[in-house]
């Protein structure tokens, strides 16, 4: 029971940095893929509401970072989502594009809403952990049928 709790606390702190390590970290510790949902989101979502707490002194380093002046080609696909999509699209795609921490830092940098911002970024973190989840389940299932 206690490794159990283990895994559940590796992958929820994972989820709160990167989705993308979480999932197959959980998968790969065997947990049930409803699990592995629960808790990567949880995570993800935990991620968000504490840089939200906490952006007061990383607004101004992450505009300057991301305003679309650096040359970076991520910073300007980020800074062409916001000028087109606002808080909505950055929300749906952080999770995907930078992971939901510093997509959450970006958009508040950029004057987004609070509320406005965990709202979306929460459902675009619970889509893609959906996404990836099942995507990994399939990618094992196919995996097992070809190679035994």
């Amino acid at each position: 029971m206690i490794a159990y709790c283990g895994k559940i606390i590796s992958v929820f702190f994972l989820g709160s940095f990167e989705l993308w390590a979480a999932v197959p970290v959980g998968l790969a510790m065997a947990l049930s893929p409803v699990i592995v949902v629960l808790t990567t989101s949880a995570g993800g979502i935990a991620g968000a509401v504490a840089v939200i707490f906490l952006s007061d002194g990383l607004r101004e380093r992450l505009f300057k970072r991301y305003s679309g002046n650096s040359g970076h080609r991520r910073t300007g696909l980020i800074k062409k989502i916001w000028d087109r999509y606002g808080a909505v699209g950055l929300g749906l795609l952080a999770p995907l594009l930078t992971g939901v921490p510093l997509g959450v830092g970006i958009g508040m940098a950029f004057g987004a809403p609070a509320g406005k911002l965990l709202r979306w970024s929460s459902v675009g973190t619970i889509l893609w952990t959906i996404g990836l989840t099942v995507a990994g389940v399939g990618g094992r299932s196919g995996i097992r049928y070809f190679f035994g």
